[in-house]
């Protein structure tokens, strides 16, 4: 029985009841979150805004665009560390690195340098700045995963050079002195010594390289 404006009011608001409902059902399709990969439930991290990460609890409501979890693939790790500037301009990207830790002995896992910054780390108050670096650990067996867990630490050992043939004197040997190397050679007839000239190479935490000048058992 009502009048044409009536019923155009009563149809509007309908539409607008419907329109509500398909939004109402949409937002209900959001509750159940399924993830696009395998992985496993971890904590997520937001670098420099830990304070707007919350942990979940049901019935807890979360806005748009708030990060509720990450997902860990765990078939591999990344390591990362800080190296001083004394040693980082040693190292280089592909570089083998050997991952040991306390927490799983035993166990040497086969890593590679992924990447070295080319800047010192924020929020540095050593003396001595340090360099972020990366190394990426590509698969672990199961019983490696079982006792190789996320945030352990870990010892990094990484091969800068490999000369197995090379010769290595003490530091303290080499003498140099307006711009060349020398050690003192004890003569085989005799107890005597004499300067010998000599190149080094590579300088070691206990030791120098020897490129020319000495002969293995000199």
């Amino acid at each position: 029985r009502g009048s044409g404006d009536q019923q155009q009011i009563a149809r509007m608001e309908l539409e607008n009841q419907r329109a509500r409902l398909k939004q109402y059902e949409a937002e209900m399709t959001q509750a159940v979150v399924r993830a696009p990969v395998s992985g496993i439930v971890m904590k997520p991290v937001a670098p420099g805004a830990e304070k707007n990460t919350r942990q979940m609890a049901v019935g807890e409501p979360f806005t748009q665009g708030e990060i509720l979890l990450a997902l860990g693939d765990l078939s591999g790790m990344l390591v990362t560390s800080k190296v001083d500037e004394v040693e980082v301009t040693k190292l280089k990207t592909g570089q083998p690195v050997v991952v040991t830790g306390d927490a799983f002995p035993g166990i040497q896992l086969a890593g590679q340098l992924r990447g070295v910054s080319a800047q010192p780390a924020e929020s540095e108050t050593r003396a001595l700045p340090t360099f972020l670096v990366q190394v990426t650990v590509n698969s672990l067996s199961e019983s490696e995963r079982q006792r190789v867990w996320v945030g352990m630490s870990a010892q990094l050992d990484v091969q800068t050079y490999h000369q197995p043939q090379a010769l290595i004197v003490p530091s303290g040997a080499v003498v140099t002195g307006n711009g060349q190397s020398w050690v003192w050679k004890q003569n085989t007839a005799n107890v005597s010594t004499t300067p010998v000239p000599v190149v080094t190479g590579h300088t070691l935490i206990d030791g120098v390289e020897v490129l020319q000048g000495l002969q293995a058992g000199d």
